[in-house]
């Protein structure tokens, strides 16, 4: 088959996935493409996302923490475990039982999975789009393959705020893909609505210290200035995008009082690749 021939519409049949991934939002549009070649289009656009940002990512990696554990916390985990000897023979002698050969007396070094919960808050207004709604959906597929999904919140957001996934709710990664790339880029860019919604969403206890990455050029061209809502984050962090310098100081300002860290992706591209070494350096 050729591509552009009769059987092939949309003229992608015979181009990458990638290459679907950065004009999906446009062949989503057109008239001429039934929808059952536009699910077929969907589905390759979202695993030339994938692709990417395996690639970008390499093996899995997961942030982790070592503790000390007993038997029954280390089969619930699944993880190997090294015997603490001295910290079973201080359990055995505390419950009275110093046989080692109590199970509820042994106790284990082990690696496991911190608790880490990120929240990715994604400009998505009128510049966002093709590629570079594209490459948020690298970015976003970066975080999912190293955070839990039920740990992972995940919003888009222009002249309103547009829920991808909430705290709790497990997501494959295809569909949090797909969430990214149906964000309908157009609007203006309102900094504190997003900032207001987030915050008041990450207020319950156990939220509070959750990691929020701000991915925006910091250009607010909607709403009031945002910086007065810094102050209501203990994580506040922000992915800049872009060389224009015209947002950084508000962006760092939002860092300074939000307690968090500033990164930059000078250019598009290089966005996945900073939010993966962002994220090594506020999980580890």
């Amino acid at each position: 088959m050729q591509a552009g021939s009769p059987e092939d519409i949309s003229g992608y049949e015979q181009k990458s996935s990638w290459d679907v991934a950065v004009r999906y939002q446009d062949l989503k549009k057109f008239g001429h493409i039934p929808d059952k070649e536009k699910q077929r289009l969907k589905a390759r656009a979202i695993q030339g996302v994938i692709a990417q940002a395996q690639a970008v990512v390499g093996p899995v990696w997961r942030p982790q923490v070592r503790k000390t554990i007993d038997i029954s916390e280390l089969r619930s985990a699944g993880v190997d475990g090294e015997l603490n000897l001295s910290e079973t023979l201080e359990a055995a002698y505390g419950s009275g039982d110093k046989s080692l050969l109590a199970a509820n007396s042994l106790r284990f070094d082990a690696a496991l999975e911190k608790n880490t919960t990120v929240a990715l808050v994604m400009d998505a207004s009128l510049s966002m789009t093709g590629e570079k709604i594209a490459l948020l959906a690298v970015a976003a597929a970066v975080v999912a393959l190293s955070v839990p999904s039920e740990h992972l919140v995940l919003m888009g957001f222009d002249s309103k705020v547009r829920w991808i996934k909430k705290y709790g709710n497990k997501m494959s990664l295809e569909k949090i893909v797909e969430g990214v790339l149906e964000l309908p880029a157009g609007g203006f860019t309102n900094l504190e609505i997003a900032l207001e919604e987030i915050s008041a969403v990450l207020n319950a206890p156990k939220l509070r210290r959750a990691n929020v990455i701000l991915i925006t050029d910091g250009k607010y061209t909607e709403g009031r200035d945002p910086t007065s809502l810094a102050r209501r984050f203990k994580r506040l962090n922000v992915l800049k995008i872009g060389r224009d310098q015209a947002g950084r100081g508000l962006l760092k300002d939002l860092v300074r009082l939000g307690n968090g860290s500033f990164f930059e992706a000078r250019k598009m591209n290089d966005l996945p690749k900073t939010m993966y070494a962002a994220l090594r350096t506020l999980l580890r």
